[in-house]
């Protein structure tokens, strides 16, 4: 029956070409947060969004309309001193990750794409970010990879997909940089 069941799923995406993302077997359950946009203000928001199709290393973090499910979903992971966090996601149990393959762009990181990754640990300081909080319910993200913040690109216009990066850091009002930050149960 076991092998039946396998044929016809097989045969599902044969024809179809459907696919299906596993979902982890540690994916989170327990108090965790979302991240919206103080940038693009809208109805119903954008938020920080995992791609839910992605691969478990390397899925593209975006903005998507905000929709209170799981690969919209982030919690604090291992400290790693100093206010330096691994930030996991709910949905994939990995790690807000900047891309350091793809670091050198412009020389300096401006513009490095922002990924998940399996969480690596303490030596891996590209996945430790600081939380700076910018009033009592908005707050920065600061990579300790160059001190650079989790940024929208201010180039085109909204949509959802829109892929995440890090940036030098600016001083507020730069609200492609602000995050609200609302705690949720996963």
């Amino acid at each position: 029956m076991r092998i039946v069941k396998r044929l016809v799923v097989v045969a599902l995406v044969a024809v179809t070409g459907l696919t299906v993302a596993a979902t982890p077997a540690h994916a989170f359950s327990g108090w965790g947060f979302t991240l919206e946009s103080r940038w693009y203000v809208s109805n119903p928001g954008a938020c920080i969004d995992k791609d839910l199709w992605g691969p478990l290393d390397g899925s593209k973090v975006q903005l998507w309309d905000c929709n209170d499910s799981k690969q919209q979903g982030w919690y604090l992971g291992a400290d790693f001193g100093g206010g330096w966090r691994e930030v996991k996601n709910a949905q994939s149990d990995s790690c807000l990750d900047v891309d350091i393959a793809r670091w050198n762009w412009n020389g300096n990181g401006n513009g490095t794409p922002v990924q998940t990754f399996r969480c690596l640990g303490p030596n891996q300081i590209n996945q430790h970010w600081r939380l700076e909080w910018t009033s009592s319910d908005s707050v920065k993200l600061i990579s300790r990879q160059g001190d650079k913040c989790l940024d929208i690109d201010w180039n085109g216009r909204w949509f959802n997909g829109k892929p995440l990066q890090v940036w030098d850091c600016h001083p507020a009002p730069n609200d492609n940089q602000i995050w609200k930050h609302t705690v949720h149960a996963y």
